[in-house]
């Protein structure tokens, strides 16, 4: 007898189910460090360093973040319903270190003399910010015999595969592709439900993966400013500035993590495709522009 998918009354769609069952939990260290004119050279600095483990069985529940960096693959919502901790891992925007350093550098010289050194030399302010991260963590899966789509499960690796990081200097491919850790094939392609014949409800192996066990690439980036301000009269005055977004045009790499799931036509080994460009996960539509930029403004103040 053939298995009955359907629903009983198909005038219905797809139910979901939210709430606010899921547990999670941060742990978190901050270390700040501040100066401010520095043996009077015009040098003030604020560095800020984190860090942090965020974990949870679930970090978005409507599809805008399914199962980690792992872009538009994963279940939506627990993998198992009767056992939400079967997800408990890393949460989706947990970032393990985080270093900000932002110096400002008013220049010392030329506070005294002529009018023209003073309103020429004097008064320059040089700013930056300097950010540099780990990287985002994501799943594989392996919906060779997902029936709804809505519920995969992460693979089961035919041999031992722990948690790891991708490369931080991948093999290269072709142009702009790179290789950052490769991936064992599944077990095998074998319903996780034989009653049912697909693996939409388990029982889940214990050897399956766990949620958000590997981690992307890290990023980093530079960002400068350098303005001043010329007093025109008593009352009037002009700001000029000129800004640098990503001044070195540093490209970083991140993970492609669209093509990782295992649909049962793939019979060699996936590999974790690493791109140059982006700063998460989900940089597939336009948002790992990291080229540099740059615009300058003057203002009037009266």
């Amino acid at each position: 007898m053939a298995e009955c998918l359907t629903r009983p009354n198909a005038q219905y769609t797809n139910v979901n189910m939210r709430g606010s069952a899921a547990s999670s939990s941060y742990s978190g260290l901050n270390l700040r460090v501040q100066m401010q004119n520095f043996r009077n050279t015009g040098l003030s600095l604020a560095g800020n360093y984190t860090w942090s483990h965020a974990l949870d069985e679930l970090s978005s529940t409507f599809g805008d973040s399914l199962q980690g960096g792992s872009g538009y693959i994963g279940s939506l919502g627990y993998t198992s319903l009767a056992d939400p901790h079967l997800d408990w891992g890393s949460a989706d925007y947990d970032i393990r270190q985080r270093l900000t350093i932002a110096p400002i550098w008013q220049t010392p010289w030329f506070k005294q003399g002529s009018e023209v050194e003073r309103q020429a030399l004097g008064g320059w302010a040089l700013s930056g910010i300097y950010t540099v991260r780990g990287g985002i963590p994501f799943s594989v899966f392996d919906d060779s015999e997902s029936e709804t789509g809505f519920t995969l499960p992460r693979l089961e690796p035919a041999t031992p595969f722990y948690s790891e990081a991708v490369s931080k200097k991948p093999q290269v491919l072709g142009p702009n592709t790179f290789d950052g850790l490769n991936i064992p094939l599944p077990k095998n392609f074998v319903p996780l439900s034989s009653t049912l014949g697909i693996s939409d409800f388990g029982p889940f192996p214990s050897d399956m993966m766990h949620r958000n066990s590997i981690r992307g690439p890290g990023a980093w980036n530079i960002d400068a400013s350098l303005h001043k301000t010329f007093s025109l009269t008593e009352r009037v005055a002009m700001e000029f500035s000129a800004d640098g977004i990503d001044v070195l045009n540093h490209h970083n790499f991140y993970a492609n993590t669209t093509t990782l799931e295992y649909d049962g036509a793939t019979t060699t080994p996936l590999y974790v495709q690493e791109l140059k460009g982006g700063l998460g996960t989900l940089a597939t539509g336009g948002n790992h522009d990291e080229r540099r930029f740059g615009q300058f403004a003057l203002k009037l103040e009266f």
